[in-house]
């Protein structure tokens, strides 16, 4: 009986400091832990968005050189036109749609979709002009990319 008098006490005092020693922490941890996982989640998306801009660049190159290889005497407008319309127009589009298929990190949705909507746009306006002389297509691309932590993305 006297031990019972002794354990009921120490063990309502220990409860006590588990439940007062908890107070406090559990939003610190529980806000690092979130922003662990986000962390995590925006890595992961930037690892398998650069694969799928790293994959795009290696399938655009071997069909350059493909149709480079073949075009032979073909006037350079010619074969302009097959580059954008064989090897880099369909590859971007898969990009920006692989792309936008990933589900985007919670609170970068804006920043992806304005990503894949310039690739779009890049791949638009590619495609209406050929001309030698007209401005550098991927700059737009290549710095929103760039900012997200996307290097291998909208550009050539």
């Amino acid at each position: 009986m006297r031990f019972r008098r002794l354990i009921g006490p120490t063990i309502l005092a220990l409860a006590a400091l588990l439940v007062l020693g908890g107070c406090g922490d559990d939003e610190d941890e529980a806000t690092s832990a979130s922003n662990d996982q986000a962390t995590i989640v925006k890595a992961d998306f930037i690892q398998a968005a650069n694969a799928i801009c790293e994959q795009r660049g290696e399938e655009v190159k071997a069909k350059s050189e493909k149709i480079l290889a073949a075009s032979g005497e073909k006037p350079r407008n010619v074969v302009a036109k097959e580059l954008v319309e064989e090897a880099v127009a369909p590859a971007f589009e898969r990009e920006a749609d692989e792309i936008r298929a990933l589900e985007p990190p919670a609170g970068d949705e804006e920043q992806v979709e304005e990503l894949v909507d310039a690739i779009d746009e890049m791949v638009a306006r590619t495609r209406n002009d050929l001309s030698a002389n007209r401005d550098y297509p991927y700059r737009k691309t290549e710095n929103l990319a760039a900012a997200y932590g996307l290097p291998d993305c909208g550009r050539p």
